[in-house]
């Protein structure tokens, strides 16, 4: 770890470490525990393998078994074992690539653990080698938390974000915040990265990020509920399955954006922190009457985007939000660190 911690925490001092970062993260409600060495955050290899074992990569691959074992049966019972062979030959070339990454990502995600120091978040892993890295906070553009359908019983979530730098980044690695943790780590480092959610003073960071990772338009009416703006009743007709889900809500420091059904996905892009917009229409949209805004950020897993919005909706939030990010860029880069941004 760096010599000292945030606020000028002298390692070891794990009691005031735990409760500075438990005061910065008031607004998400976590109790930060750090331990002996100073980590806010452990991830024990068990729950990387069944989060694997839960994800695209092992079902793949089960369902190749299953597969070979149907093409052998049928190759011998008809008499068609050459051509069965050739099949299951593709069969197995596919299932070796689902399980390879399935491997990798389990041996690179082993033993994560994420501390704090005065350069930025270090994130440590790896099961037969271990990387340190440490990521300036001020260098992270936008975050996205996402959760596989399998994961819900279990209640994980996997935090991945946006990182300005110098070279195009070469390693999903580079990405990972998270790689699988409760609904508590994943404030946790929501709280670390964007520690002033902007929100009215009736909602909590907390309430926000819950609407947006839990909820639906149709189902909830708290306060934190009636933040949020979904796409016009037209989308449906283009996305029938998701579009009750989809959402955006804008506080005073950012975007929260909420999407997916089956694998349910939260974005958060602080306005600072946006590079440019761009209202898209496809064929279809224009005809329903409809437009998706794209906010551009650095390269990396998430793409921000509000889509199907009605073509009001879109242009207003465009010309509106180009306004509110100029102000929260001039607030940035303003000499007070004191002044808010919008």
């Amino acid at each position: 770890m760096g010599s000292r911690l945030v606020h000028g925490v002298v390692p070891g001092v794990v009691d005031d470490l735990s409760g500075t970062l438990t005061e910065a993260l008031a607004p998400y409600r976590v109790r930060v525990a750090a331990d002996a060495e100073g980590a806010i955050v452990r991830v024990p290899p068990h729950r990387v393998f069944i989060a694997q074992a839960l994800t695209g990569g092992a079902l793949v691959a089960a369902a190749g078994f299953v597969v070979l074992l149907v093409l052998f049966g049928v190759g011998v019972s008809t008499g068609h074992a050459s051509e069965a062979f050739s099949i299951a030959l593709t069969v197995l070339f596919v299932m070796f690539g689902a399980v390879n990454a399935a491997v990798r990502a389990f041996l690179r995600d082993s033993n994560f653990s994420v501390a704090l120091t005065s350069d930025g978040i270090v994130v440590t892993h790896g099961l037969t080698s271990t990387t340190r890295r440490v990521i300036p906070v001020d260098r992270i553009q936008a975050v996205e938390l996402t959760q596989p359908v399998l994961w819900r019983r279990f209640g994980w979530w996997r935090v991945r974000m946006n990182l300005a730098s110098s070279s195009a980044l070469g390693d999903d690695a580079d990405t990972i915040l998270l790689p699988v943790g409760s609904v508590d780590d994943a404030m946790m480092l929501m709280g670390l990265v964007l520690p002033e959610p902007g929100t009215p003073p009736d909602v909590t960071g907390r309430d926000l990020m819950l609407e947006a990772m839990m909820a639906e338009r149709t189902t909830s009416t708290s306060a934190a509920a009636a933040m949020f703006t979904g796409p016009g009743r037209r989308a449906r007709l283009l996305d029938p399955l998701s579009s009750r889900r989809e959402a955006w809500a804008r506080t005073a420091t950012m975007t929260v954006i909420r999407e997916g059904r089956m694998k349910r996905r939260v974005v958060c892009v602080p306005h600072a922190r946006v590079q440019s917009m761009a209202l898209a229409q496809g064929p279809l949209q224009r005809w329903l009457g409809l437009g998706t805004v794209e906010l551009h950020s650095t390269s990396g897993p998430t793409r921000p985007r509000l889509v199907h919005q009605d073509a009001e909706v879109a242009q207003r939030f465009l010309f509106d939000h180009a306004e509110v990010t100029r102000r929260a860029r001039a607030a940035l880069d303003a000499p007070d660190p004191q002044r808010v941004g919008v």
